[in-house]
Protein backbone atom coordinates (compact mmCIF):
# COMPACT_ATOMS: atom_id res chain seq x y z
CA UNK A 1 0.00 0.00 0.00
CA UNK A 2 1.43 3.70 -0.46
CA UNK A 3 1.00 4.68 2.88
CA UNK A 4 3.95 2.56 4.05
CA UNK A 5 6.08 5.15 2.12
CA UNK A 6 4.52 7.62 4.82
CA UNK A 7 5.66 5.34 7.81
CA UNK A 8 8.98 4.61 6.24
CA UNK A 9 9.51 8.78 5.63
CA UNK A 10 9.15 8.29 9.62
CA UNK A 11 11.91 4.82 10.20
CA UNK A 12 14.38 6.57 8.34
CA UNK A 13 13.94 9.79 9.66
CA UNK A 14 17.99 10.04 10.70
CA UNK A 15 19.32 8.84 7.39
CA UNK A 16 20.99 11.24 5.60
CA UNK A 17 22.70 9.10 3.54
CA UNK A 18 21.19 7.13 1.67
CA UNK A 19 18.66 7.75 -1.53
CA UNK A 20 14.69 7.88 -2.36
CA UNK A 21 13.11 7.03 -5.20
CA UNK A 22 10.30 9.42 -6.98
CA UNK A 23 7.82 7.31 -6.08
CA UNK A 24 8.43 7.24 -2.38
CA UNK A 25 9.06 10.73 -2.35
CA UNK A 26 6.04 11.20 -3.63
CA UNK A 27 3.64 9.27 -1.52
CA UNK A 28 5.36 10.44 1.68
CA UNK A 29 4.54 14.10 0.72
CA UNK A 30 1.27 13.13 -0.13
CA UNK A 31 0.48 11.49 2.88
CA UNK A 32 2.28 14.07 4.96
CA UNK A 33 -0.04 16.73 3.41
CA UNK A 34 -3.11 15.06 3.91
CA UNK A 35 -1.91 14.17 7.85
CA UNK A 36 -1.89 18.16 8.09
CA UNK A 37 -5.23 18.77 6.58
CA UNK A 38 -7.03 16.26 8.45
CA UNK A 39 -5.00 17.85 11.42
CA UNK A 40 -5.75 21.09 10.56
CA UNK A 41 -9.89 19.68 10.69
CA UNK A 42 -9.80 18.16 13.90
CA UNK A 43 -8.45 21.63 15.20
CA UNK A 44 -10.78 23.74 13.60
CA UNK A 45 -13.75 21.45 14.94
CA UNK A 46 -12.08 21.87 18.71
CA UNK A 47 -9.87 24.50 19.23
CA UNK A 48 -9.57 28.25 17.46
CA UNK A 49 -5.38 27.25 17.55
CA UNK A 50 -3.53 24.98 15.29
CA UNK A 51 -2.68 22.70 18.04
CA UNK A 52 -2.27 19.73 16.91
CA UNK A 53 -1.37 20.86 12.98
CA UNK A 54 1.88 22.42 15.26
CA UNK A 55 2.70 18.62 16.85
CA UNK A 56 2.80 17.16 13.18
CA UNK A 57 4.34 20.16 11.66
CA UNK A 58 6.78 19.72 14.65
CA UNK A 59 6.98 16.02 14.50
CA UNK A 60 7.94 16.18 10.84
CA UNK A 61 10.69 18.20 10.58
CA UNK A 62 13.36 15.83 10.28
CA UNK A 63 11.77 13.18 8.26
CA UNK A 64 10.74 15.76 5.73
CA UNK A 65 14.52 17.21 6.20
CA UNK A 66 16.16 13.81 5.52
CA UNK A 67 13.74 11.91 2.29
CA UNK A 68 14.28 15.38 0.92
CA UNK A 69 18.08 15.19 0.69
CA UNK A 70 18.02 11.36 -0.31
CA UNK A 71 15.81 12.30 -2.98
CA UNK A 72 17.82 15.05 -4.57
CA UNK A 73 21.07 12.89 -3.82
CA UNK A 74 19.17 9.91 -5.95
CA UNK A 75 18.98 13.13 -8.85
CA UNK A 76 22.51 13.52 -9.05
CA UNK A 77 22.28 16.71 -7.19
CA UNK A 78 24.02 17.79 -3.41
CA UNK A 79 21.47 17.38 -0.12
CA UNK A 80 22.53 21.42 0.74
CA UNK A 81 20.50 22.41 -2.51
CA UNK A 82 17.62 21.95 0.04
CA UNK A 83 18.65 24.76 2.19
CA UNK A 84 18.73 26.84 -1.36
CA UNK A 85 16.86 30.15 -0.42
CA UNK A 86 14.80 29.91 -4.17
CA UNK A 87 12.94 25.88 -3.97
CA UNK A 88 12.21 26.09 -7.92
CA UNK A 89 15.48 23.88 -8.67
CA UNK A 90 14.50 21.55 -5.33
CA UNK A 91 11.14 21.27 -7.23
CA UNK A 92 12.19 20.72 -10.87
CA UNK A 93 14.95 17.93 -9.83
CA UNK A 94 12.52 15.42 -7.23
CA UNK A 95 9.78 15.56 -9.85
CA UNK A 96 11.93 15.31 -13.53
CA UNK A 97 11.39 12.08 -14.59
CA UNK A 98 13.86 12.23 -17.31
CA UNK A 99 16.52 11.88 -14.49
CA UNK A 100 15.04 8.78 -13.71
CA UNK A 101 15.71 7.54 -17.52
CA UNK A 102 19.18 9.38 -17.81
CA UNK A 103 20.21 7.24 -15.06
CA UNK A 104 18.70 4.09 -16.17
CA UNK A 105 20.30 4.65 -19.68
CA UNK A 106 23.51 5.87 -18.13
CA UNK A 107 23.51 2.71 -16.02
CA UNK A 108 22.93 0.51 -18.76
CA UNK A 109 26.22 2.02 -20.75
CA UNK A 110 28.21 2.75 -18.00
CA UNK A 111 28.09 1.41 -14.34
CA UNK A 112 31.14 1.85 -13.33
CA UNK A 113 31.50 5.60 -14.20
CA UNK A 114 28.18 5.83 -12.64
CA UNK A 115 29.41 4.46 -9.19
CA UNK A 116 32.22 6.94 -9.43
CA UNK A 117 30.42 9.73 -10.05
CA UNK A 118 28.54 8.91 -7.20
CA UNK A 119 30.76 7.97 -5.09
CA UNK A 120 32.64 11.43 -5.71
CA UNK A 121 29.83 13.28 -4.92
CA UNK A 122 29.09 11.70 -1.52
CA UNK A 123 32.84 12.41 -0.65
CA UNK A 124 32.02 16.11 -1.18
CA UNK A 125 29.36 16.23 1.45
CA UNK A 126 31.41 14.01 3.88
CA UNK A 127 34.53 16.51 3.14
CA UNK A 128 32.80 19.42 4.52
CA UNK A 129 31.53 17.28 7.61
CA UNK A 130 34.60 16.15 8.02
CA UNK A 131 36.32 19.54 7.96
CA UNK A 132 33.71 21.03 10.54
CA UNK A 133 34.82 17.96 13.17
CA UNK A 134 37.98 19.11 12.62
CA UNK A 135 37.77 22.65 13.76
CA UNK A 136 40.39 23.46 16.22
CA UNK A 137 42.67 20.33 15.75
CA UNK A 138 40.00 17.99 16.65
CA UNK A 139 40.15 14.53 15.23
CA UNK A 140 36.35 14.72 13.34
CA UNK A 141 33.52 12.37 14.38
CA UNK A 142 34.86 9.67 15.14
CA UNK A 143 32.51 6.79 15.52
CA UNK A 144 29.03 8.70 15.32
CA UNK A 145 26.25 7.14 13.31
CA UNK A 146 23.15 8.01 13.18
CA UNK A 147 21.54 5.12 13.00
CA UNK A 148 23.58 3.65 15.90
CA UNK A 149 23.57 7.07 17.55
CA UNK A 150 19.69 7.27 18.09
CA UNK A 151 19.51 2.81 17.96
CA UNK A 152 18.63 3.60 21.76
CA UNK A 153 15.18 5.17 20.99
CA UNK A 154 13.15 1.89 20.71
CA UNK A 155 14.86 -0.42 23.30
CA UNK A 156 13.08 -0.97 26.66
CA UNK A 157 13.87 0.04 29.46
CA UNK A 158 13.02 -0.36 33.41
CA UNK A 159 11.70 1.98 36.23
CA UNK A 160 15.45 1.15 37.65
CA UNK A 161 17.37 1.78 34.98
CA UNK A 162 16.07 5.36 34.51
CA UNK A 163 17.24 5.87 38.24
CA UNK A 164 20.14 4.23 37.63
CA UNK A 165 20.99 6.79 35.38
CA UNK A 166 20.23 9.39 37.14
CA UNK A 167 21.91 8.75 40.16
CA UNK A 168 25.72 9.10 39.53
CA UNK A 169 28.68 11.89 40.74
CA UNK A 170 28.36 11.06 44.29
CA UNK A 171 31.45 8.75 45.82
CA UNK A 172 29.40 5.44 45.50
CA UNK A 173 28.03 6.02 42.20
CA UNK A 174 31.04 7.62 40.36
CA UNK A 175 32.83 4.45 38.33
CA UNK A 176 36.48 3.69 38.53
CA UNK A 177 38.30 5.01 35.74
CA UNK A 178 38.87 0.97 34.65
CA UNK A 179 35.01 0.53 34.67
CA UNK A 180 33.89 3.25 32.25
CA UNK A 181 32.91 1.64 28.95
CA UNK A 182 34.03 3.17 25.87
CA UNK A 183 31.11 2.48 23.57
CA UNK A 184 29.61 5.58 21.73
CA UNK A 185 27.05 6.58 24.15
CA UNK A 186 23.31 5.84 22.54
CA UNK A 187 21.27 8.64 24.51
CA UNK A 188 17.79 7.11 25.06
CA UNK A 189 16.69 8.89 28.36
CA UNK A 190 16.68 12.31 26.29
CA UNK A 191 13.48 11.43 23.77
CA UNK A 192 11.51 10.28 26.67
CA UNK A 193 11.71 13.34 28.20
CA UNK A 194 11.07 15.32 25.28
CA UNK A 195 8.05 13.19 24.26
CA UNK A 196 6.43 13.93 28.38
CA UNK A 197 7.53 17.56 27.34
CA UNK A 198 5.84 17.79 24.35
CA UNK A 199 2.58 16.41 26.51
CA UNK A 200 3.23 18.53 29.00
CA UNK A 201 2.85 21.57 27.10
CA UNK A 202 -0.01 21.01 24.94
CA UNK A 203 -1.88 19.62 28.02
CA UNK A 204 -1.46 23.23 29.47
CA UNK A 205 -2.37 24.58 25.90
CA UNK A 206 -5.39 22.19 25.55
CA UNK A 207 -6.63 23.01 29.18
CA UNK A 208 -6.59 26.79 28.70
CA UNK A 209 -8.59 27.19 25.25
CA UNK A 210 -11.12 25.03 26.87
CA UNK A 211 -11.60 26.00 30.50
CA UNK A 212 -9.93 29.96 29.49
CA UNK A 213 -8.80 29.89 33.02
CA UNK A 214 -5.99 33.00 33.27
CA UNK A 215 -4.25 31.03 35.38
CA UNK A 216 -3.23 28.19 33.85
CA UNK A 217 -0.77 30.45 31.67
CA UNK A 218 2.24 30.14 34.15
CA UNK A 219 2.16 26.89 33.83
CA UNK A 220 1.98 27.02 30.22
CA UNK A 221 5.00 29.25 30.24
CA UNK A 222 6.61 27.22 32.33
CA UNK A 223 6.44 24.21 30.94
CA UNK A 224 7.15 25.42 27.27
CA UNK A 225 10.18 27.66 27.84
CA UNK A 226 12.23 25.06 30.19
CA UNK A 227 10.65 21.41 29.41
CA UNK A 228 12.67 20.90 26.27
CA UNK A 229 15.58 22.92 26.88
CA UNK A 230 15.54 20.66 30.12
CA UNK A 231 15.16 17.48 28.63
CA UNK A 232 17.95 18.47 25.72
CA UNK A 233 19.95 18.97 28.48
CA UNK A 234 20.07 15.40 29.44
CA UNK A 235 20.95 14.38 26.38
CA UNK A 236 24.30 16.02 27.02
CA UNK A 237 23.99 14.46 30.86
CA UNK A 238 24.22 10.93 28.60
CA UNK A 239 27.15 11.91 26.71
CA UNK A 240 28.97 12.47 29.72
CA UNK A 241 30.29 8.91 30.02
CA UNK A 242 32.34 9.39 33.19
CA UNK A 243 29.45 9.71 35.05
CA UNK A 244 30.81 12.19 37.83
CA UNK A 245 28.92 15.15 37.61
CA UNK A 246 25.91 15.11 39.94
CA UNK A 247 22.01 16.12 39.14
CA UNK A 248 22.19 18.50 41.84
CA UNK A 249 25.38 20.46 40.09
CA UNK A 250 23.67 20.57 36.98
CA UNK A 251 20.33 22.09 38.08
CA UNK A 252 22.79 24.49 40.15
CA UNK A 253 23.86 25.59 36.72
CA UNK A 254 20.97 26.02 35.52
CA UNK A 255 19.59 28.42 37.96
CA UNK A 256 22.84 30.09 38.72
CA UNK A 257 24.09 29.93 35.15
CA UNK A 258 21.29 30.90 33.81
CA UNK A 259 20.70 34.62 35.33
CA UNK A 260 24.10 35.30 35.95
CA UNK A 261 24.67 34.39 32.19
CA UNK A 262 21.70 37.01 31.45
CA UNK A 263 23.16 39.43 33.95
CA UNK A 264 26.60 39.61 32.07
CA UNK A 265 25.11 40.09 28.45
CA UNK A 266 22.95 42.78 29.84
CA UNK A 267 25.75 44.38 31.49
CA UNK A 268 27.70 44.36 27.98
CA UNK A 269 24.86 44.74 25.87
CA UNK A 270 24.97 48.34 27.88
CA UNK A 271 28.34 49.07 27.31
CA UNK A 272 29.00 47.95 23.64
CA UNK A 273 25.99 49.86 22.24
CA UNK A 274 28.20 50.54 19.09
CA UNK A 275 28.09 46.66 18.05
CA UNK A 276 23.91 46.63 18.34
CA UNK A 277 24.11 49.73 16.28
CA UNK A 278 26.50 48.64 13.58
CA UNK A 279 25.17 44.56 13.47
CA UNK A 280 21.56 45.03 15.25
CA UNK A 281 20.18 41.61 16.81
CA UNK A 282 23.00 39.29 15.20
CA UNK A 283 25.11 41.09 18.20
CA UNK A 284 23.57 38.94 19.91
CA UNK A 285 26.06 36.48 19.15
CA UNK A 286 29.19 38.32 19.48
CA UNK A 287 27.59 39.43 23.34
CA UNK A 288 25.86 36.62 24.80
CA UNK A 289 28.77 33.73 24.04
CA UNK A 290 31.04 35.32 26.19
CA UNK A 291 28.28 36.44 28.43
CA UNK A 292 27.53 32.49 28.78
CA UNK A 293 31.02 31.14 29.19
CA UNK A 294 32.22 33.70 31.50
CA UNK A 295 29.41 32.87 33.98
CA UNK A 296 30.04 29.12 33.49
CA UNK A 297 33.92 30.06 34.41
CA UNK A 298 32.79 31.98 37.69
CA UNK A 299 30.98 29.18 38.93
CA UNK A 300 32.71 26.55 38.36
CA UNK A 301 36.58 27.96 39.32
CA UNK A 302 39.09 26.60 41.66
CA UNK A 303 38.51 23.20 42.67
CA UNK A 304 35.55 22.74 41.15
CA UNK A 305 37.31 22.58 37.46
CA UNK A 306 39.24 19.65 39.30
CA UNK A 307 37.10 17.93 39.99
CA UNK A 308 35.16 17.67 36.53
CA UNK A 309 38.29 18.00 34.73
CA UNK A 310 36.60 16.27 31.68
CA UNK A 311 36.37 17.56 27.97
CA UNK A 312 32.92 16.05 28.25
CA UNK A 313 32.20 16.88 31.51
CA UNK A 314 33.13 21.68 30.05
CA UNK A 315 30.36 19.59 27.44
CA UNK A 316 27.80 19.21 29.93
CA UNK A 317 28.27 21.75 32.41
CA UNK A 318 28.06 24.25 29.33
CA UNK A 319 24.99 22.93 28.62
CA UNK A 320 23.27 23.63 31.89
CA UNK A 321 24.43 27.31 31.69
CA UNK A 322 22.94 27.61 27.84
CA UNK A 323 19.76 25.98 28.88
CA UNK A 324 18.97 28.27 31.73
CA UNK A 325 19.83 31.11 29.50
CA UNK A 326 17.66 29.72 27.24
CA UNK A 327 14.68 28.79 29.18
CA UNK A 328 14.86 32.37 31.62
CA UNK A 329 15.32 33.73 27.38
CA UNK A 330 11.95 32.03 26.42
CA UNK A 331 9.95 32.58 29.40
CA UNK A 332 11.04 36.41 29.04
CA UNK A 333 9.35 36.48 25.67
CA UNK A 334 6.48 34.74 25.94
CA UNK A 335 5.59 36.90 29.10
CA UNK A 336 6.32 39.76 27.10
CA UNK A 337 4.18 38.51 23.87
CA UNK A 338 0.97 37.73 26.30
CA UNK A 339 1.12 40.82 27.80
CA UNK A 340 1.34 42.97 24.48
CA UNK A 341 -0.23 40.63 22.20
CA UNK A 342 -2.43 37.83 23.04
CA UNK A 343 -2.10 34.26 24.45
CA UNK A 344 -2.69 33.04 20.55
CA UNK A 345 0.68 34.40 20.03
CA UNK A 346 2.32 33.75 23.23
CA UNK A 347 2.02 29.99 22.55
CA UNK A 348 2.99 30.43 18.73
CA UNK A 349 6.39 32.03 20.12
CA UNK A 350 6.67 29.39 22.81
CA UNK A 351 6.17 26.85 19.84
CA UNK A 352 8.99 27.68 18.01
CA UNK A 353 11.36 28.53 20.18
CA UNK A 354 10.70 25.27 21.83
CA UNK A 355 11.39 23.12 18.66
CA UNK A 356 14.99 25.74 17.61
CA UNK A 357 15.89 25.11 21.28
CA UNK A 358 17.93 22.21 20.90
CA UNK A 359 19.84 23.88 18.00
CA UNK A 360 20.31 26.97 19.72
CA UNK A 361 21.90 27.90 23.36
CA UNK A 362 22.44 24.97 24.61
CA UNK A 363 24.73 23.26 22.03
CA UNK A 364 26.67 26.26 21.58
CA UNK A 365 27.66 26.75 24.97
CA UNK A 366 27.90 23.12 25.48
CA UNK A 367 30.62 23.77 22.67
CA UNK A 368 32.19 27.07 24.49
CA UNK A 369 32.39 24.99 27.25
CA UNK A 370 34.01 21.85 25.68
CA UNK A 371 36.72 23.82 24.68
CA UNK A 372 37.35 25.75 27.66
CA UNK A 373 37.56 22.40 29.60
CA UNK A 374 39.49 20.89 26.38
CA UNK A 375 42.79 23.73 26.74
CA UNK A 376 42.16 24.47 30.82
CA UNK A 377 42.93 20.23 31.75
CA UNK A 378 41.98 20.63 35.04
CA UNK A 379 44.38 23.44 35.65
CA UNK A 380 43.03 26.95 36.37
CA UNK A 381 41.67 29.91 34.09
CA UNK A 382 44.54 31.62 32.58
CA UNK A 383 43.70 34.53 29.54
CA UNK A 384 46.58 32.77 27.28
CA UNK A 385 44.03 29.69 26.58
CA UNK A 386 41.77 32.01 25.02
CA UNK A 387 44.45 32.37 22.20
CA UNK A 388 44.89 28.48 21.63
CA UNK A 389 43.53 26.97 18.38
CA UNK A 390 41.82 24.16 20.40
CA UNK A 391 39.44 26.85 21.68
CA UNK A 392 38.93 29.79 19.81
CA UNK A 393 38.43 28.24 16.57
CA UNK A 394 35.05 26.35 17.72
CA UNK A 395 34.18 29.06 19.88
CA UNK A 396 34.56 31.44 16.72
CA UNK A 397 32.45 28.86 15.11
CA UNK A 398 29.14 29.22 17.57
CA UNK A 399 29.44 32.70 17.71
CA UNK A 400 29.29 33.08 13.76
CA UNK A 401 26.33 30.65 13.97
CA UNK A 402 24.61 32.78 16.92
CA UNK A 403 25.35 35.86 14.68
CA UNK A 404 23.81 34.37 11.21
CA UNK A 405 20.92 32.49 13.30
CA UNK A 406 19.73 36.35 14.51
CA UNK A 407 20.46 38.30 11.03
CA UNK A 408 17.14 37.93 9.92
CA UNK A 409 18.17 35.50 6.91
CA UNK A 410 14.85 33.29 6.35
CA UNK A 411 16.00 30.38 4.54
CA UNK A 412 12.62 27.51 3.47
CA UNK A 413 11.61 25.14 6.14
CA UNK A 414 13.82 27.08 9.09
CA UNK A 415 16.57 26.31 7.02
CA UNK A 416 18.66 28.98 8.38
CA UNK A 417 18.23 27.92 12.20
CA UNK A 418 18.84 24.09 10.92
CA UNK A 419 22.09 24.70 8.88
CA UNK A 420 23.03 26.47 12.10
CA UNK A 421 22.09 24.38 14.83
CA UNK A 422 23.62 21.53 12.38
CA UNK A 423 26.89 23.15 12.27
CA UNK A 424 27.51 23.57 15.94
CA UNK A 425 26.36 19.84 16.65
CA UNK A 426 29.13 18.72 14.19
CA UNK A 427 31.64 20.84 16.63
CA UNK A 428 29.99 19.47 19.62
CA UNK A 429 30.04 15.63 18.48
CA UNK A 430 33.84 16.54 17.53
CA UNK A 431 34.44 17.16 21.03
CA UNK A 432 32.15 14.23 22.13
CA UNK A 433 34.65 12.33 20.18
CA UNK A 434 37.42 14.31 21.76
CA UNK A 435 36.16 13.03 25.50
CA UNK A 436 35.81 9.95 24.67
CA UNK A 437 39.37 9.67 23.62
CA UNK A 438 40.78 11.64 26.34
CA UNK A 439 38.68 9.34 29.01
CA UNK A 440 40.64 6.09 26.95
CA UNK A 441 44.11 7.76 27.64
CA UNK A 442 43.53 8.02 31.06
CA UNK A 443 42.66 4.54 31.00
CA UNK A 444 45.46 3.46 29.39
CA UNK A 445 47.32 5.23 31.94
CA UNK A 446 48.46 8.84 29.76
CA UNK A 447 48.38 11.26 31.60
CA UNK A 448 45.64 14.11 30.23
CA UNK A 449 45.14 16.78 33.29
CA UNK A 450 47.77 18.95 34.66
CA UNK A 451 46.50 18.63 37.85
Amino acid sequence: MPIKYFFLGFKKAFDFEGITNREEFGYFFLFDILSLVFLLFIDSLIFENAIFTNIGIFLGIIPRVSISIRRLRDAGKSGWWFFFPFPLPFWIWVWDVSIDQTKLSDSNKSSSKNINQNYKKDISSKDLLEKLGRVGEADGLGEFNFSRFFGGINKPHTVEEIEESLIVGTNFTTPKIEEISLDYPQPWLFFRLVTVSIVLFYAFVIAYYYFENINLVPGLIFSGSFAVPISTLFLFFELNIRRNIPLWQILRLVLFGGILSMFIALILFQNTEILSYAFGASAAGIIEEPAKLGALLILMRGERIKKYPYILNGLLLGAAVGCGFAAFESAGYALNIGLDSSVDEMIENIQIRGILSPFAHIVWTAVSGAAMWRVLKGGQFKFKLLQKNEFYKPFSVIVICHFIWNSGLNLPFLGTYIICGGVAWVVALSLVNLGIKQIADEKSGTKVFEI
